[in-house]
């Protein structure tokens, strides 16, 4: 048998060869496109649903976003729990299912019901990402602030460095740390306060008062109802420091509603029965003082406190070689090839810096 093979094989040698090179060109392509990963793909029955909606506070991104999506997510099958987080803009709601659960199953079933949402207008389209044992960042990225505090360079590399890198094909979130955050900071003076009879407690009610962010009902156009909220806010810090937090009432002056020198009113005409030498008298009428005017002077909250803008490292601490910096973790998707999305982040790199 193996004499008759190598004999054909000796007769049909252009066929043999166009054979071996079919093979080794399939095996070199197989190869490319075979997938890289740090860690085997074992998927846990957890979804996490994350929507961005920008310009919008805690409160309405909880009322408006989080709590629909919940809606929709309740009456799902095999769903054992739902946790979910709102914050400024972001919106995290994270489902656990039955272990015995089909997760891709889930997760077509998961973006039909939230199809069905409705969400604010400027609200982006819900991400839904499923949790992995390979969910450690594939990429790390280090800034280092070197011309810029790092206050600024957060904020630079937040407008410009993130967006840039979110393109990049199979990435599903960056996380920075090691920024820092500009802050509005109130000082209060205890003495001044105590001058003004001003509370630290009526100052925060003040605070919130003039920072609410209240639902004014909807406006309906055809099926579909938007929101109308009606904001009271604070935008600058010069206004925060002209806020009226109470009102101050001065003293009244000394001496008020006491006697006073008598006013003469009108004199008195002579008595026609007297001589024409005698002298006249005017008639004296005694009135007591007119009382001050009092005028209550508003206190304003600089008057009580110092108001300005500080840098609070709110994303933990990073150094480089001694140096303040920042870390980006760049978070891949779980079909997404490794090796491609490390090459795309490096390509991006040069066009960034």
């Amino acid at each position: 048998m193996i004499r008759t093979i190598v004999k054909w094989c000796l007769g049909h040698r252009s066929v043999v060869f166009l054979g071996a090179f079919l093979l080794l060109v399939g095996g070199i392509y197989a190869a490319s496109q075979l997938k890289r990963e740090l860690l085997p793909p074992i998927d846990f029955p957890v979804i996490i649903i994350s929507t961005v909606a920008p310009g919008n506070d805690p409160e309405s991104v909880a009322g408006d976003v989080t709590e629909p999506i919940e809606n929709a997510v309740e009456g799902l099958a095999d769903v054992t729990r739902y946790r979910s987080f709102s914050s400024d803009g972001f919106s995290t709601v994270q489902v656990e299912y039955d272990v015995d659960a089909d997760i891709d199953e889930k997760q077509t079933e998961l973006e039909r019901a939230l199809e069905g949402v409705v969400l604010p207008d400027g609200t982006q389209t819900p991400r839904i990402n499923r949790v992995t044992a390979a969910g450690q960042a594939e990429v790390l990225l280090t800034v280092i602030a070197e011309k810029r505090d790092l206050s600024e360079l957060a904020a630079l590399v937040e407008d410009e460095v993130i967006p840039r890198l979110r393109k990049a094909d199979g990435v599903t979130k960056i996380e920075l740390r090691g920024g820092a955050e500009r802050r509005v900071e109130i000082r209060l003076d205890p003495k001044k306060l105590i001058d003004k009879g001003i509370s630290a407690d009526q100052i925060n009610g003040v605070l919130r008062a003039n920072n609410l962010s209240l639902p004014a009902g909807g406006i309906t156009e055809g099926e579909q109802t938007v929101p109308v909220r009606v904001a009271g806010e604070l935008s600058s810090v010069d206004e925060l420091r002209d806020l009226v937090i109470g009102i101050e009432v001065p003293a009244a002056a000394a001496g008020a509603g006491g006697g006073g020198p008598p006013t003469v009113t009108s004199p008195s005409t002579a008595d026609s029965s007297t001589t024409p030498d005698a002298q006249a008298t005017p008639d004296v009428v005694a009135t007591p003082p007119t009382a001050p005017v009092v005028t209550p002077t508003p206190v304003l909250l600089s008057d009580v406190a110092t108001v300005g803008l500080a840098d609070i490292e709110t994303r933990g601490i990073s150094r480089t070689g001694g140096k303040p910096s920042l870390d980006l973790s760049i978070f891949k998707d779980p079909d997404a090839n490794s090796v491609t999305l490390s090459r795309e982040i490096k390509e991006v790199l040069p066009e960034i810096e």
